[in-house]
């Protein structure tokens, strides 16, 4: 057998004790700016516009749909495709947020799904998303997925919480749809002990799952981005109002 990890870190000791420094000195352990900096030197290392910080990978899947509901490409009881060979947090989000799984089968080969599979599956459902895990470092035939995924209008979304510096000959795995979420989980390529990653190159998406992740609020939003959303806010309101009391 094979051990999933040997050491929670790469240079065990020092990396414990640079952690532990940091916690003593910090004067703050939540969301604050050396998050602000991971995110910035992900987004680039991904070479995505933006990179956005979560608690997990699976925190990172449910808010990534859960964004996608808000901005109304998703609806209650649409079908979202999702690898038949992936994880309970991937399956789980479409469920809790009221969507319907719909399994599309993995190639032995790659592990994954191949626009092989994929055409067959969508020949007899229609998917409003497709939500692909690349496993252990594999993946299928992306661009031709996305590809698909473009002539039918079907939004694809990325796990890449396995994959993380995965490259096809095309490009980046994680960079093929819309959104790519990722793990930092302590068995991962890279661990924060704990934390997730959502990227993307769409700016509306990217403010969607700030305003997420921070239950609703808009505090991690640039200041002009806040004041544009809260115009918008009290615009909608009046104009509720006046039709309240129009009718």
């Amino acid at each position: 057998m094979i051990p999933l990890m040997k050491n929670a870190f790469y240079n065990e000791k020092e990396t414990k004790d640079a952690l532990s420094k940091f916690i003593l000195e910090t004067p703050r352990l939540s969301m604050d700016q050396k998050c602000f900096e991971f995110e910035d030197k992900f987004a680039r290392f991904q070479e995505r516009k933006y990179a956005i910080l979560f608690n997990s990978g699976g925190s990172a899947n449910l808010a990534l749909l859960q964004s996608l509901k808000n901005l109304r490409y998703l609806k209650n009881g649409d079908n979202v495709g999702f690898s038949a060979l992936t994880w309970s947090t991937n399956v789980m989000p479409i469920i809790q947020l009221g969507l319907k799984p719909i399994p599309l089968d993995c190639e032995l080969r790659t592990l994954n799904i191949s626009s092989n599979t994929f055409e067959k599956r969508i020949n007899s459902v229609e998917l409003k998303v497709l939500f692909i895990t690349n496993t252990l470092g594999f993946a299928g035939d992306l661009d031709k997925i996305r590809e698909i995924c473009g002539e039918r209008k079907i939004i694809l979304i990325e796990d890449n919480c396995e994959s993380l510096g995965s490259e096809l000959p095309t490009g980046k795995t994680g960079n093929f749809g819309l959104a790519s979420t990722f793990s930092f989980y302590i068995a991962h390529h890279m661990s924060t002990i704990e934390g997730g990653m959502i990227c993307t190159d769409d700016h509306e998406l990217s403010q969607m799952l700030r305003i997420v992740r921070a239950n609703g609020w808009d505090r991690n939003l640039q200041p002009d981005q806040q004041s544009l959303l809260r115009k918008n806010t009290i615009l909608i309101v009046s104009l509720m109002q006046n039709t309240l009391f129009m009718t």
